[in-house]
């Protein structure tokens, strides 16, 4: 399954929205054979909880699949959604990242990011 940046987003989203009450009992389920919409956001909330943007109780069955429990944003994950959060700056990095033929990575997000914002700041100009 190929990474999708715009699920990644979604994802990190939707878990900021969740209540207080909520979270504890929202859960990411992946199952071991599905390419279901759920499941891809699932694998993709495992992904974001593996390098640290979201915690929650991650665990796996042994035939059904994988679980986030309770996500909730980590500050690393609330810091890269404010960098991604409004719609015509994530337009403008997945253009600049397609423009110089780089894929949008975690490590180069940030440098994106910076592009996208001095671009748009210097034709608002």
């Amino acid at each position: 399954m190929k990474r999708d940046w715009d699920t990644m987003r979604s994802v990190l989203l939707e878990v900021e929205a969740l209540s207080r009450e909520a979270a504890p009992k929202f859960a990411y389920f992946a199952p071991y054979s599905s390419d279901e919409p759920e499941a891809i956001r699932a694998v993709h909330a495992l992904m974001l909880h593996e390098c640290g943007y979201l915690a929650g109780h991650r665990y796996k069955t042994l035939s059904e699949g994988e679980y986030l429990k309770g996500p909730t944003l980590t500050m690393a994950g609330a810091d890269l959604l404010d960098s991604i959060r409004e719609e015509t700056v994530w337009v403008k990095v997945k253009d600049i990242a397609k423009e110089k033929g780089v894929g949008v990575a975690f490590d180069s997000l940030g440098a994106l990011v910076k592009l996208a914002i001095a671009a748009l700041l210097a034709k608002a100009a």
